[in-house]
Protein backbone atom coordinates (compact mmCIF):
# COMPACT_ATOMS: atom_id res chain seq x y z
CA UNK A 1 0.00 0.00 0.00
CA UNK A 2 0.95 3.80 -0.17
CA UNK A 3 2.95 4.84 2.50
CA UNK A 4 1.71 7.14 5.35
CA UNK A 5 5.24 8.57 5.89
CA UNK A 6 4.92 10.95 2.89
CA UNK A 7 4.10 14.40 4.15
CA UNK A 8 3.35 15.86 1.05
CA UNK A 9 -0.26 15.95 0.96
CA UNK A 10 -2.03 19.22 2.34
CA UNK A 11 -5.85 19.25 3.48
CA UNK A 12 -6.58 22.27 5.84
CA UNK A 13 -9.56 20.22 7.27
CA UNK A 14 -7.17 17.56 8.72
CA UNK A 15 -6.88 18.56 11.95
CA UNK A 16 -10.46 19.09 12.46
CA UNK A 17 -11.52 15.63 10.89
CA UNK A 18 -8.68 14.54 14.00
CA UNK A 19 -10.66 15.88 16.53
CA UNK A 20 -14.11 14.45 15.33
CA UNK A 21 -12.79 11.06 15.18
CA UNK A 22 -13.49 10.52 11.21
CA UNK A 23 -13.67 6.89 10.55
CA UNK A 24 -11.13 5.95 8.08
CA UNK A 25 -12.18 2.57 5.70
CA UNK A 26 -11.65 3.14 2.51
CA UNK A 27 -8.19 3.08 1.40
CA UNK A 28 -7.55 5.97 -0.83
CA UNK A 29 -9.03 8.18 1.71
CA UNK A 30 -7.30 6.86 4.41
CA UNK A 31 -3.97 7.42 3.13
CA UNK A 32 -4.74 11.02 2.02
CA UNK A 33 -6.24 11.64 5.60
CA UNK A 34 -3.01 10.15 7.70
CA UNK A 35 -0.46 11.43 5.47
CA UNK A 36 -1.75 14.64 6.22
CA UNK A 37 -1.91 14.47 9.85
CA UNK A 38 1.40 13.57 10.09
CA UNK A 39 2.83 16.49 8.35
CA UNK A 40 0.30 19.07 10.34
CA UNK A 41 -1.05 17.16 13.57
CA UNK A 42 2.07 16.16 14.80
CA UNK A 43 3.87 19.72 14.05
CA UNK A 44 1.71 21.32 17.08
CA UNK A 45 3.37 20.52 20.79
CA UNK A 46 0.71 22.22 22.25
CA UNK A 47 -2.13 19.31 23.23
CA UNK A 48 -0.04 17.47 26.22
CA UNK A 49 3.09 19.45 27.35
CA UNK A 50 6.08 17.58 28.62
CA UNK A 51 9.37 18.49 30.35
CA UNK A 52 12.23 17.00 29.01
CA UNK A 53 13.59 13.43 31.10
CA UNK A 54 15.93 11.36 29.16
CA UNK A 55 14.05 8.12 28.31
CA UNK A 56 14.57 5.13 30.17
CA UNK A 57 15.97 1.81 27.92
CA UNK A 58 13.79 -1.31 28.84
CA UNK A 59 13.30 -5.17 27.34
CA UNK A 60 12.64 -5.27 24.28
CA UNK A 61 10.33 -8.47 25.39
CA UNK A 62 10.39 -11.79 23.58
CA UNK A 63 7.48 -10.44 21.05
CA UNK A 64 9.40 -7.92 18.59
CA UNK A 65 7.56 -10.15 15.71
CA UNK A 66 9.47 -13.13 14.38
CA UNK A 67 8.01 -12.14 11.00
CA UNK A 68 7.69 -8.98 9.92
CA UNK A 69 3.97 -7.89 8.07
CA UNK A 70 3.89 -6.64 4.43
CA UNK A 71 2.08 -3.83 6.20
CA UNK A 72 4.82 -2.04 8.09
CA UNK A 73 3.11 1.41 8.09
CA UNK A 74 2.01 3.79 10.88
CA UNK A 75 -1.56 3.06 10.69
CA UNK A 76 -1.96 -0.65 12.95
CA UNK A 77 -5.85 -0.31 12.98
CA UNK A 78 -5.72 -1.40 8.80
CA UNK A 79 -3.67 -4.13 7.17
CA UNK A 80 -2.98 -2.72 3.96
CA UNK A 81 -6.72 -1.87 2.57
CA UNK A 82 -8.60 -4.27 4.27
CA UNK A 83 -12.12 -2.78 4.72
CA UNK A 84 -11.86 -4.63 8.81
CA UNK A 85 -11.10 -2.71 11.51
CA UNK A 86 -9.05 -3.95 14.29
CA UNK A 87 -10.97 -4.09 17.56
CA UNK A 88 -10.15 -1.73 20.11
CA UNK A 89 -10.01 1.59 21.58
CA UNK A 90 -8.38 3.72 18.53
CA UNK A 91 -6.06 5.54 19.88
CA UNK A 92 -2.95 8.07 18.20
CA UNK A 93 0.22 8.37 19.48
CA UNK A 94 2.48 11.15 18.80
CA UNK A 95 5.29 12.78 20.04
CA UNK A 96 8.89 13.62 18.82
CA UNK A 97 12.61 11.74 19.15
CA UNK A 98 15.04 14.13 20.70
CA UNK A 99 18.71 14.45 21.79
CA UNK A 100 19.56 14.45 25.09
CA UNK A 101 20.06 18.20 24.70
CA UNK A 102 16.45 18.66 23.33
CA UNK A 103 17.15 18.59 19.63
CA UNK A 104 15.00 16.80 17.60
CA UNK A 105 16.27 14.07 15.41
CA UNK A 106 15.52 13.93 11.78
CA UNK A 107 15.55 10.59 10.09
CA UNK A 108 15.12 8.69 13.07
CA UNK A 109 12.98 5.34 12.58
CA UNK A 110 10.74 4.93 15.20
CA UNK A 111 8.93 1.29 15.54
CA UNK A 112 5.91 0.40 17.77
CA UNK A 113 4.90 -3.48 18.44
CA UNK A 114 2.00 -4.33 21.14
CA UNK A 115 -0.04 -6.80 22.02
CA UNK A 116 -3.95 -6.15 20.38
CA UNK A 117 -7.21 -5.97 22.33
CA UNK A 118 -7.38 -9.53 23.06
CA UNK A 119 -3.47 -9.50 24.51
CA UNK A 120 -1.73 -11.32 21.75
CA UNK A 121 1.37 -10.37 19.44
CA UNK A 122 2.26 -10.92 16.13
CA UNK A 123 4.38 -13.68 17.01
CA UNK A 124 4.73 -17.87 16.89
CA UNK A 125 5.30 -17.65 20.45
CA UNK A 126 2.04 -15.30 21.17
CA UNK A 127 -1.23 -16.82 21.45
CA UNK A 128 -3.45 -17.38 18.73
CA UNK A 129 -6.51 -18.29 19.36
CA UNK A 130 -7.75 -14.85 20.33
CA UNK A 131 -6.16 -13.30 17.81
CA UNK A 132 -7.14 -10.32 15.99
CA UNK A 133 -6.59 -10.80 12.42
CA UNK A 134 -6.84 -7.28 11.71
CA UNK A 135 -4.72 -6.16 13.97
CA UNK A 136 -1.15 -5.23 12.00
CA UNK A 137 0.82 -5.53 15.50
CA UNK A 138 3.34 -3.32 14.15
CA UNK A 139 4.48 -0.17 12.48
CA UNK A 140 6.94 2.26 11.84
CA UNK A 141 7.76 5.75 11.26
CA UNK A 142 10.74 7.87 10.00
CA UNK A 143 10.58 11.33 11.61
CA UNK A 144 10.87 14.79 9.99
CA UNK A 145 13.19 17.76 10.75
CA UNK A 146 10.75 18.31 13.83
CA UNK A 147 12.19 15.09 15.10
CA UNK A 148 7.78 13.81 14.75
CA UNK A 149 6.56 10.94 15.04
CA UNK A 150 2.28 9.67 14.36
CA UNK A 151 1.05 6.62 15.18
CA UNK A 152 -2.44 5.02 14.77
CA UNK A 153 -3.29 1.85 16.75
CA UNK A 154 -5.46 0.63 19.64
CA UNK A 155 -5.47 0.80 23.46
CA UNK A 156 -3.05 -2.22 24.13
CA UNK A 157 -4.87 -4.85 25.55
CA UNK A 158 -3.54 -6.40 28.57
CA UNK A 159 -2.32 -10.29 29.17
CA UNK A 160 -1.01 -12.28 32.18
CA UNK A 161 1.99 -11.11 34.40
CA UNK A 162 2.09 -7.58 32.19
CA UNK A 163 0.27 -4.11 32.50
CA UNK A 164 -1.08 -2.14 28.91
CA UNK A 165 1.76 -1.23 27.76
CA UNK A 166 3.61 -0.35 24.25
CA UNK A 167 6.89 -1.40 22.96
CA UNK A 168 9.31 1.28 21.47
CA UNK A 169 12.29 0.93 19.47
CA UNK A 170 13.88 4.36 18.47
CA UNK A 171 17.12 4.16 15.72
CA UNK A 172 18.58 7.96 15.16
CA UNK A 173 20.32 8.60 12.38
CA UNK A 174 23.50 8.01 13.74
CA UNK A 175 22.72 3.71 14.55
CA UNK A 176 22.18 4.58 18.05
CA UNK A 177 18.98 3.19 19.42
CA UNK A 178 16.81 2.87 22.28
CA UNK A 179 14.15 0.50 23.01
CA UNK A 180 11.63 1.03 25.98
CA UNK A 181 7.88 0.56 26.64
CA UNK A 182 5.00 3.26 26.80
CA UNK A 183 3.08 2.63 29.39
CA UNK A 184 -0.99 3.99 30.14
CA UNK A 185 -1.74 6.60 33.37
CA UNK A 186 -3.95 5.48 35.95
CA UNK A 187 -3.53 1.62 34.79
CA UNK A 188 -4.78 -0.51 37.91
CA UNK A 189 -1.83 -3.14 36.99
CA UNK A 190 0.95 -0.71 37.00
CA UNK A 191 1.63 -1.14 40.57
CA UNK A 192 2.21 -4.55 40.19
CA UNK A 193 4.30 -4.68 36.31
CA UNK A 194 7.45 -5.82 38.11
CA UNK A 195 9.39 -4.33 34.20
CA UNK A 196 7.73 -1.02 34.92
CA UNK A 197 8.66 -0.67 38.20
CA UNK A 198 12.10 -1.98 37.36
CA UNK A 199 12.82 1.58 36.43
CA UNK A 200 14.11 2.62 40.15
CA UNK A 201 14.65 6.69 39.05
CA UNK A 202 10.71 8.14 40.02
CA UNK A 203 11.27 10.72 37.25
CA UNK A 204 12.10 8.09 34.53
CA UNK A 205 9.71 5.88 35.68
CA UNK A 206 7.06 8.59 35.67
CA UNK A 207 8.14 9.83 32.13
CA UNK A 208 7.22 6.77 30.43
CA UNK A 209 3.83 6.81 31.65
CA UNK A 210 1.41 8.96 30.00
CA UNK A 211 -2.09 10.11 29.94
CA UNK A 212 -4.34 8.92 27.30
CA UNK A 213 -7.13 11.53 26.88
CA UNK A 214 -10.05 10.90 25.16
CA UNK A 215 -10.12 13.36 22.03
CA UNK A 216 -12.88 16.16 22.09
CA UNK A 217 -16.13 15.06 20.20
CA UNK A 218 -14.83 11.96 19.03
CA UNK A 219 -18.33 9.79 18.91
CA UNK A 220 -16.08 6.65 19.14
CA UNK A 221 -13.80 7.86 22.51
CA UNK A 222 -10.68 7.67 20.39
CA UNK A 223 -7.28 8.52 22.73
CA UNK A 224 -4.54 10.69 22.35
CA UNK A 225 -1.20 10.08 23.60
CA UNK A 226 1.55 12.61 23.44
CA UNK A 227 5.23 10.93 24.48
CA UNK A 228 8.59 12.42 23.20
CA UNK A 229 11.20 10.14 23.14
CA UNK A 230 14.46 11.58 24.22
CA UNK A 231 18.41 9.88 24.07
CA UNK A 232 20.78 10.29 26.16
CA UNK A 233 21.23 7.64 28.96
CA UNK A 234 23.71 5.02 29.39
CA UNK A 235 22.63 1.31 31.01
CA UNK A 236 24.25 1.80 33.95
CA UNK A 237 21.93 5.10 34.40
CA UNK A 238 19.25 3.12 33.68
CA UNK A 239 19.28 0.63 36.06
CA UNK A 240 19.83 3.23 38.70
CA UNK A 241 23.24 2.90 40.14
CA UNK A 242 25.03 -0.72 40.38
CA UNK A 243 22.81 -3.15 37.60
CA UNK A 244 21.57 -6.65 39.04
CA UNK A 245 23.13 -8.72 36.35
CA UNK A 246 24.79 -8.07 33.40
CA UNK A 247 23.67 -9.82 30.32
CA UNK A 248 26.68 -9.99 27.71
CA UNK A 249 24.95 -12.79 25.19
CA UNK A 250 21.88 -14.84 26.51
CA UNK A 251 18.48 -15.83 26.86
CA UNK A 252 16.29 -14.34 30.13
CA UNK A 253 14.12 -17.99 30.80
CA UNK A 254 13.18 -19.41 33.93
CA UNK A 255 9.92 -20.12 36.25
CA UNK A 256 7.20 -17.71 35.21
CA UNK A 257 9.21 -15.66 32.64
CA UNK A 258 8.82 -15.90 28.42
CA UNK A 259 11.71 -16.28 26.96
CA UNK A 260 13.66 -13.40 25.40
CA UNK A 261 16.49 -13.01 23.77
CA UNK A 262 19.18 -10.04 24.56
CA UNK A 263 22.79 -8.86 24.13
CA UNK A 264 24.87 -6.71 26.47
CA UNK A 265 22.09 -5.11 28.09
CA UNK A 266 21.79 -4.32 31.99
CA UNK A 267 19.23 -6.00 33.24
CA UNK A 268 16.78 -6.75 36.32
CA UNK A 269 15.09 -9.77 37.18
CA UNK A 270 11.05 -9.87 38.94
CA UNK A 271 8.62 -12.72 39.26
CA UNK A 272 6.92 -10.95 36.37
CA UNK A 273 6.87 -11.96 32.77
CA UNK A 274 9.16 -9.58 30.70
CA UNK A 275 7.22 -9.18 27.45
Amino acid sequence: MTSVLNRNLTNVNAVERLQTGMNLNTGRSRRRFLATVAGLVCASQKAYPQSLTLTPAQTPGPYYPDRLPLDQDNDLLVISDNITNATGQISWLRGRVLGQNGQPLRNALVEIWQADNNGAYIHSASPIANRDASFQGYGKFLTGRNGDYLFRTVKPGIYPGRTRHVHVQATAASGEKLVTQLYVEGEAGNSGDGVLNGIRDTTQRASVVRPWTTIAGSPSGELAVEWDVVFGLTPPEVASGKPDILLTNGIVSGAGFQPGVTSGAWISIFGDNLA
